[in-house]
């Protein structure tokens, strides 16, 4: 009788175990099929871009851009063998891609594309170091030039959550004249609901400036300094 009992809890307890088993392949499987075709990891920051509706990623060997739906789907794709982009930034109805040195002044090149890589608009921007998009405006950085013999002109990575800019503009007015960024009295400049802190290397930035961290600076930072950064 009590090893019926036994063998009866056992059963039960093999039964949990395969329907929590089932479950959890579910979930995992879910989770894959979601985010199928969807790189998680990349390089660099700049090479890829999201909003709350799609991703946009340039292809590791710069062959082609690709934007997906929040679900991993494909929208679109551009081939970009010709040209090989250094940066792109999502915007509300459309995206930018970045062309660094694109003639012999060493001014940038921004290309406007929808979402269907349809293209709409470019400009060449001179000093062009770096571009972000937040709530319908692109935001633009500048080079900032080394005191050194070298000629350097070096910008900050984005290797935390926001970026750094010295002018802008609205995203459906581009290819008009970007405005500036200037402070107020407390030192912030606001465009639209976005807040910028001025630092005093002489840009702006959505993260306020705290000496010399990480994420704050245009100090040059090793791949082992990241850690103690956002």
């Amino acid at each position: 009788m009590k090893n019926n009992q036994r063998f009866g809890k056992l059963h039960i307890i093999i039964l949990v175990i395969l329907i929590l088993s089932v479950i959890l392949i579910s979930i995992l499987l879910g989770s894959r099929q979601k985010n199928e075709g969807v790189f998680i990891f990349y390089d660099y920051s700049n090479m890829l871009s999201e909003n709350e509706n799609n991703m946009g990623i340039i292809d590791r060997k710069n062959n082609k851009v690709v934007i997906f739906d929040n679900l991993g789907n494909e929208v679109s794709y551009l081939d970009t063998k010709e040209g090989c982009p250094n940066q792109i930034a999502l915007g509300q109805d459309s995206y930018f891609l970045l062309y660094l040195w694109c003639n012999e002044r060493d001014e940038g090149k921004i290309v406007q594309y929808d979402y269907q890589s349809n293209k709409m608009k470019e400009c060449i921007v001179p000093n062009l170091a770096t571009i972000a998009s937040r709530e319908g405006y692109l935001f633009v950085g500048n080079w900032k030039k080394r005191e050194r013999e070298d000629g350097l002109y070096p910008y900050f990575y984005p290797f935390y959550n926001g970026f750094y800019a010295n002018s802008y503009i609205a995203e459906n007015e581009f290819g008009s004249e970007f405005e500036k960024l200037f402070p107020n009295k407390t030192e912030i400049c606001m465009v639209g609901d976005v807040e910028l802190y001025y630092h005093i290397e002489g840009y702006f930035s959505t993260e306020p400036a705290w000496g010399d961290y990480l994420g704050t600076s245009m100090g040059d930072f090793t791949v082992k300094d990241r850690v103690y950064g956002f």
